[in-house]
């Protein structure tokens, strides 16, 4: 190694050059540090394939370690479904969503409340329906009240949930909070009439559209 100033010979160990008093600055080492990332990232690979491997090689519980869990499972009080009676239908509700009837509404929160929906019935053939679904924007906004929407940006869709079919028109907006207002069949002379809207006004995702529509398409007519 040669001083950059006067071009003498340096000494590994030398801090400055003894020909004309330069300070040596010593190149950064980095070595250590690469090694040390490296090493990190390898620790980490293994701890993931052991925790992999632990959960694949985790030892076959005995029949008493079985007939304990059975025990427990037994012991366990399994939420069933909730069931609600609405306008002759039976409608199951998911033990993570609430649901209740207010005069002609039956209304459906989501998990935590995140969405609302409002179902009611109406009379009428949902087929017909279907051959005018290019009007319906048209027969919303002229409704009583339809002032207070914004349906500008309106999209009419037929949408299939829970193996049925439902003629959807999103992305209504009301003041501050973007809608759904859809319609399903709920038998030959009856549609279903629903609204839904995300409870922080942002618009619906597809699995809220589903979890919503799918409570629906599954209501039993009661006999």
């Amino acid at each position: 190694m040669k001083c950059n100033k006067c071009g003498s010979e340096i000494k590994g160990n030398d801090k400055f050059c003894t020909n004309c008093g330069e300070i040596i600055k010593q190149k950064k080492n980095d070595t250590g540090l690469i090694i040390g990332i490296i090493v990190l990232v390898v620790v980490a690979l293994i701890a993931i394939l052991v925790t992999l491997n632990k959960k694949q090689t985790e030892p076959t519980p005995t029949n008493e370690t079985q007939e304990a869990q059975t025990k427990v499972t037994e012991e366990t009080q399994v939420e069933e479904p909730k069931l609600i009676e609405f306008k002759g239908y039976k409608y199951s509700i998911p033990t993570n969503m609430t649901a209740s009837v207010s005069g002609d509404k039956l209304f459906i929160y989501g998990p935590k409340s995140k969405w609302v929906g409002v179902v009611m019935t109406q009379a009428g053939s949902y087929d017909t329906l279907v051959s005018v679904k290019e009007q319906i924007k048209t027969a919303l906004s002229a409704q009583e009240g339809a002032e207070k929407y914004d349906i500008s940006n309106a999209v009419t869709e037929e949408k299939v949930y829970g193996g049925k079919p439902f003629l959807v028109t999103k992305n209504i907006i009301s003041e501050n909070y973007k809608l759904d207002i859809s319609y399903g069949k709920a038998d030959d002379n009856t549609i279903y009439v629903i609204s839904v809207t995300e409870n922080h006004g942002e618009e619906l995702t597809e699995t809220e559209r589903t979890e919503m529509y799918s409570i629906v398409a599954g209501a039993e007519k009661i006999s």
